[in-house]
């Protein structure tokens, strides 16, 4: 047994889809005519189709701004001025790994079994 979708959970679906469609025109210079056929057959998609529908036109938009190269690029900033990443956290031993001493690199019968050095 499958459920409907929400009324407004479609309602998003299709203004995400209509979004993406008017993007895709803009950056492909779509035809007017065009256009309208995409956003019809958005309109047309039955219930049950219409998140798979609009993921597809996710897809192709994002592959249409890779094409054009209009990615967005994000940059950390800190009044206005760009800014690096914040270091990472130093390694802290957790658990038993807390009460573990290290050993030596190599034991006398280590030595004797793998050679000098260990």
């Amino acid at each position: 047994m499958t459920s409907t979708p929400l009324r407004e959970h479609l309602a998003l679906l299709r203004r995400q889809g209509r979004s993406w469609i008017e993007r895709l025109a803009e950056l492909e210079h779509w035809l007017d005519a065009r256009e309208a056929d995409e956003l019809a057959a958005l309109q047309a998609t039955p219930a049950h189709q219409l998140a798979a529908h609009v993921e597809s036109l996710r897809g192709r938009l994002w592959t249409s701004m890779e094409r054009h190269g209009a990615l967005p690029r994000f940059t950390r900033t800190v009044a206005g001025q760009p800014i690096q990443p914040p270091a990472p956290r130093p390694h802290k031993p957790r658990g038993i790994a807390r009460h573990l001493k290290p050993t030596p690199i190599a034991t006398a019968g280590q030595r004797d079994l793998f050679g000098k050095g260990g």
